[in-house]
């Protein structure tokens, strides 16, 4: 692509926009001093992306807007340059006919550059400019200080240019633009697995509590699955009893109504009897009426005799089966000395659970301690050595410029001294304290996590301790409910051992009872032997019968209806103790319907083992398991992350690798090239003599350019020995050497052929002529030799308000018109 316009304004002299267009081949820009000539010079390198303020001779960047005049035009607000490119598009680099750059500086100080006229990044420019051949600080804009310092500058200053003349500028831009990726991706990386070091004590502790968590769910589930057991198994047991009182009370109830019945139908027949009866004298009726009494009597005392008989029996059982008070007392004795020992081992599980709590407080205060070293680690890690060595990395800078300034002659190896020192310097102030932190860091940490660990198997081990005692507890409560009921059973013990004084009241009673029974008998006997006398026997056997028959249906019934009573009174306790162990299921909320049956059904004392186990664990926080995962998914995406990254750094890498060798390859050819395309030149320009680039290796492992002119009939060894004119010379034919190599698709010339003598002048122009061939040449001079090369001219000149204007003449048209 070669120039086709450039449009100024606002810039430096350029007050008002001023456009020139150029053609192929060579233009000459001229006028004289203080016009603004160069400025058009410096206008194309600033828009080409120059970040130098020094290079556009400037203090401030304010100084590059026109500052305006006294009386005359006043100050712009801005300065803007643009540049238009154009080529054929199966001809450029690019693939496109067209490229305008454009870039803007307000006094605000804000700059933009625009590429086609959308905004882009410096960078972005600069990528794309080294695609296209050419960039700020390469060899299309060359002026005379640059010629200068080719020559006085170092083999590693020289090294940008040769990069760029080589054809590598752009995959060098590639490569430090690697770099940065690479470094940042290990760095970004690094950074990751730092802080997935740093949540990893937290994931584990709180995986610690995740699992004390499952535990008590499980205890949970396992308790109401021993509470529904035992209740599903109580209420069966309850119902089934139920049903068979029930049933038993059932047949009870048939049977005494059956007896009823049969009772009522005696009594009829009975009364029928005695109806008959009646017509017999009085003496029946009274032996009658006393008989009945007799058996009502005797019934009385059949009662009371069968309940002095029962009464005698259980306390007869009771002086026989009770428990002796001297062996209960023995036992009683036996079972304190056990609760002491209980509760002796309680005692000491307590002063052990103390020293747990003891250390369970020195280890949280040594992880308290290794955590605010770890902080003062990182702390330092971000406040390293950096300062002082950047402070003296300046100094030496400052000496160094220092020098130049003052012309003060400086030895190579003086500057290579200093130049060292500052690379060092610079390396320290980035590696300072870096080296010896991370360890510190990571060994704190693991301090840290083995402390961790150590409080938590101290807590485990306490844990069981905390078990042992709540079982001892247990053990001391059912041995102290145990000598309560011996107490009792001493009392009751102790009570049957006294004189069996009620037994003997017992006993006479009965007999007494039984005596007045035999005496009714008697007299009972004695009457019916009278009744039959004045009563036919037939009918009196069947009274006596009847009588006899109902008795015992009476007392049958009364069985019946005791039996009755007792089924209804136990029926509504079971009822009770039902409803009890309903209630008891929903506060323990347990659906009775979904319990299912166990085969081995659970007791109350696994239940309150169950209980006692969760209330050891204690109550744990539910949202542990939604932090855990967070963490746990946090942890796994930055391990994701980084991995993604260390992925990326070895892709990187490799992209690296392959730049380097293109970059090596690529250089290797083109400066062979280029040497030879030099002596070829220098031997033009000089009438002969030899010239060569030597490459010299640098200490941090990369290279400079030394150059070394010879020319003829005279013996140098430097080029410092060279006079002005041949080190311009020598500067030019490098020049022409670069340009011949790898051709830039233009290239401003600043006053380069200022040194030059007549004779000079003569070779520069005729490697003008030659150059181009390849490039399109901007010449800005005042040598007249010069002026007849170029194929037009634009004059530039400054008008009273103090702003540079521009005339375009194009010398082929006028040589044409001349001709014609």
């Amino acid at each position: 692509m070669h120039l086709r316009r450039i449009e100024i304004a606002g810039f430096k002299s350029f007050g008002s926009r001023v456009k020139l267009d150029f053609q192929s081949g060579i233009s000459a820009i001229v006028g004289p001093n203080g016009s603004g000539k160069s400025n058009v010079a410096e206008a194309i390198r600033w828009v080409l992306g120059s970040q130098n303020i020094r290079d556009l001779r400037a203090r401030k960047t304010e100084e590059l807007i026109y500052a305006g005049a006294d009386g005359g035009k006043t100050r712009a607000s801005m300065a803007e340059v643009i540049l238009t490119l154009e080529g054929k598009p199966e001809q450029t680099e690019l693939g496109i006919s067209e490229l305008v750059i454009s870039r803007r500086l307000y006094r605000s100080g804000e700059s933009e550059y625009r590429l086609g006229g959308r905004l882009v990044r410096v960078k972005d420019l600069q990528r794309i400019l080294a695609q296209a051949g050419f960039g700020a600080a390469s060899y299309t804009v060359i002026g005379q200080g640059m010629v200068d310092s080719l020559i006085i500058s170092s083999p590693s200053e020289r090294k940008l240019l040769f990069e760029e003349a080589s054809g590598i500028r752009a995959f060098e831009l590639e490569r430090i633009d690697t770099i940065r990726k690479l470094d940042r991706a290990r760095t970004q990386a690094a950074s990751l697995r730092l802080q997935v070091q740093e949540l990893a004590p937290e994931r584990t502790q709180l995986a610690e509590q995740v699992k004390k968590l499952e535990r008590r769910r499980d205890i949970e589930e396992a308790l109401h699955a021993a509470r529904a057991s035992w209740l599903t198994a109580e209420l069966t047991r309850i119902s089934k009893h139920i049903n068979d009182l029930t049933k038993q009370r059932e047949a009870d109830t048939t049977h005494a109504k059956a007896q009823r019945k049969e009772i009522a139908s005696i009594e009829r027949e009975l009364e029928a009897l005695n109806a008959a009866s009646r017509k017999s004298d009085s003496r029946q009726q009274e032996i009658v009426a006393r008989l009945s009494e007799i058996d009502t009597e005797r019934d009385t005392l059949s009662q009371v005799i069968a309940g002095q008989e029962a009464e005698l029996r259980i306390h007869e059982e009771q002086a026989i089966q009770g428990d002796k008070p001297t062996l209960l007392k023995r036992e009683q004795a036996a079972e304190h000395a056990k609760l002491q020992k209980f509760q002796q081992y309680l005692s000491e599980l307590t002063k052990q659970n103390e020293l747990f709590d003891s250390k369970i407080a020195e280890h949280n205060a040594l992880i308290a301690e290794l955590n605010a070293k770890l902080t003062s680690l990182r702390q330092k890690l971000v406040k390293n050595q950096r300062n002082e060595h950047l402070t003296q990395a300046l100094g030496l800078a400052r000496t160094v410029f220092a020098r130049f300034n003052q012309n003060k002659e400086s030895s190579r190896d003086q500057l290579r001294v200093a130049l060292h020192k500052l690379i060092r310097m610079i390396k320290l102030a980035s590696e300072a304290d870096m080296s010896q932190l991370p360890g510190e860091i990571g060994r704190a940490q693991q301090k840290i996590t083995r402390e961790i660990a150590k409080r938590e198997d101290i807590v485990e081990e306490q844990t069981t301790f905390i078990i042992k005692m709540r079982s001892l507890e247990l053990d001391i409560n059912a041995s102290e409910k145990y000598i309560t009921e011996l107490t009792s059973r001493i009392a009751k013990a102790e009570a049957l051992a006294q004189p069996q004084t009620k037994l003997k009241e017992l006993k006479r009673s009965l007999a007494g009872s039984s005596k007045q029974r035999a005496a009714l008998d008697t007299e009972a006997t004695s009457l019916r032997n009278e009744l039959t006398k004045v009563r036919p026997q037939q009918q009196t056997d069947k009274q006596l019968a009847l009588t006899r028959r109902n008795e015992i249906l009476k007392a049958e019934l009364s069985q019946y209806e005791q039996a009755i009573s007792r089924a209804s009174e136990e029926e509504k306790a079971l009822y009770d103790e039902e409803q009890r162990l309903r209630s008891q299921a929903k506060h323990w909320q347990i659906d009775l319907k979904a319990a299912s049956h166990s085969t081995h059904p659970h007791t109350a004392q696994d239940i309150s083992r169950l209980e006692a186990e969760l209330e050891i664990i204690g109550e744990i926080d539910a949202t542990l398991t939604h932090a855990h995962d967070e963490l746990s998914d946090r942890i796994g995406y930055l391990e994701s992350q980084a991995k993604d990254l260390e992925t990326a750094a070895d892709d990187l890498g490799r992209v690296l690798t392959e730049l380097e060798r293109r970059i090596r390859q690529t250089f290797d050819t083109n400066f062979g090239r280029l040497n030879s395309a030099f002596g070829k030149h220098f031997k033009e320009l000089f009438g002969g003599g030899t010239a060569e680039l030597q490459l010299i290796p640098a200490e941090d492992g990369s290279f400079g350019i030394e150059i070394i002119a010879k020319p003829p009939s005279k013996r140098v060894e430097h080029l410092t020995s060279l006079s002005g004119g041949e080190k311009a010379l020598t500067a030019i034919a490098l020049l022409a050497a670069i340009l011949t190599v790898n051709p830039s698709p233009f290239v401003v010339l600043d006053e380069v052929d200022a040194p030059l003598d007549d004779a000079n002048t003569l070779a520069f122009t005729h490697i003008l002529r030659t150059l181009a061939k390849h490039s399109q040449l901007l010449v800005i001079t005042h040598n007249h030799e010069t002026m007849l090369q170029a194929d037009e001219l634009f004059g530039v000149t400054a008008n009273a308000r103090m702003s540079s204007r521009v005339i375009a003449v194009d010398l082929r048209t006028a040589e044409a018109m001349t001709t014609a």
